[in-house]
């Protein structure tokens, strides 16, 4: 197991923001992972789990604690199921499922993320989301006990999971996907990377969707028609080409981006009487 002393924590999100990480470990096995959790409860040390750091935004201060990093990324095709390990890209995981033509999981197509992460915020687009998919979650619990989750269990909503209360872990993923043609797979993935690229602002840093959807609503529009559209703090601005994205344009801080959405919420909030909720997790 690598301990690293004073890691920056911009060196491992996409929004390539975040000041040091008293401790940062990256666990290449379940048994390394078990180690980093003894050794923050050793030295009683809060902990954070970080995927591929898509949709965090930490502290300028950054984070007093251990980051821990699960890194160990097999994935295993079983008939129609899927049982792939918590760092295991989203990106691998779709391109294992589709040459094994399976179908289920293109709703993640485009998200820069891991397995883990994406099954902790239950990731996906519009309704749909990786959660429908799942069977089973397997994770290790403070004291490195392992537990077994449901679908049920895991208690699904909209980007939201009993993960998140960081109580456990996960480990890895069993997903219950469906026999399909291959060529139509491709096709489809195929079109959602383009309406990604055409959509969203892939070519500078960001941590993906800022806020969540409203009931009924789209955070984007909302943004956009409250006139948030290339409002700027700092070096943190809400891109021109989708409106419930903040890019990095240069050297944003943290307070930067937590500036500019308090800002965005208050238009939001002036003109439509809607207060929009984060998805954004800061830290």
């Amino acid at each position: 197991m690598k301990l690293k002393k004073n890691e920056s924590l911009s060196r491992h999100t996409t929004f390539r923001i975040g000041g040091p990480a008293k401790y940062f470990i990256e666990a290449k096995t379940s048994e390394e992972l078990a180690l980093a959790l003894d050794f923050a409860k050793k030295n009683k040390l809060k902990t954070f789990f970080l995927g591929k750091g898509s949709n965090v935004l930490f502290s300028d201060k950054g984070f007093n604690g251990v980051v821990i990093k699960p890194a160990f990324s097999r994935v295993e095709v079983q008939g129609d199921r899927i049982i792939a390990e918590a760092g295991a890209s989203l990106h691998k995981l779709i391109n294992i499922a589709m040459n094994h033509s399976l179908t289920g999981l293109e709703c993640v197509c485009g998200i820069p993320g891991s397995v883990g992460g994406a099954v902790a915020m239950n990731a996906g687009v519009g309704k749909s989301a990786i959660g429908d998919k799942i069977l089973r979650v397997w994770g290790l619990d403070k004291s490195q006990i392992l537990k077994v989750k449901s679908q049920k269990e895991c208690k699904y909503n909209y980007r939201k999971s009993i993960f998140q209360k960081g109580s456990m872990v996960i480990t890895r993923v069993e997903f219950q996907l469906a026999k399909g043609d291959k060529k139509q797979i491709r096709e489809t993935i195929k079109q959602m990377w383009a309406k990604r690229l055409e959509k969203q602002p892939y070519d500078l840093p960001s941590a993906g969707s800022v806020f969540k959807n409203p009931k009924g609503r789209f955070a984007g529009q909302l943004i956009e028609e409250a006139g948030c559209k290339g409002m700027r703090v700092g070096d943190a601005e809400v891109s021109e080409k989708h409106a419930n994205f903040i890019i990095n344009a240069g050297k944003a801080c943290a307070k930067d981006v937590e500036s500019l959405m308090d800002l965005i919420q208050k238009q939001v909030r002036r003109k439509f009487k809607i207060k929009l909720e984060p998805e954004l997790v800061i830290l």
